[in-house]
C-alpha cells in the first residue's frame, strides 16, 4: 500500500488521503452483534458493537487479513 501525498500538502488526517493498493479486495456487509451461533449474547449496544467488530476480525482472518488492512468502514 502506498499513500499518495503531494509534497507541498500537510500530513493527511486518517480520513483524508489517497492510497494505491494491490491485491485482494474484501467486502463485508450485514454484520451484526451476534456470535458464531447467531445468538445475541447481550441487548446492550456497546456489547453488540464489540461483538460485531470481533466478527469482522474473524472474517478478515479467513482472507489472511487483519484490521490494519481495512481502508474504509461506513
Amino acid at each position: 500500500m502506498q499513500i499518495l501525498q503531494p509534497p507541498s500538502w500537510p500530513k493527511p488526517k486518517d480520513y483524508s488521503n489517497g492510497i494505491i493498493a494491490e491485491g485482494k479486495m474484501i467486502f463485508l456487509s450485514g454484520l451484526v452483534g451476534w456470535d458464531e451461533t447467531e445468538t445475541f449474547i447481550s441487548d446492550n449496544f456497546v456489547d453488540q458493537v464489540s461483538q460485531t467488530l470481533k466478527n469482522i476480525v474473524s472474517i478478515l482472518a479467513e482472507a489472511d487479513a487483519t484490521p490494519a488492512n481495512i481502508t474504509r468502514m461506513t
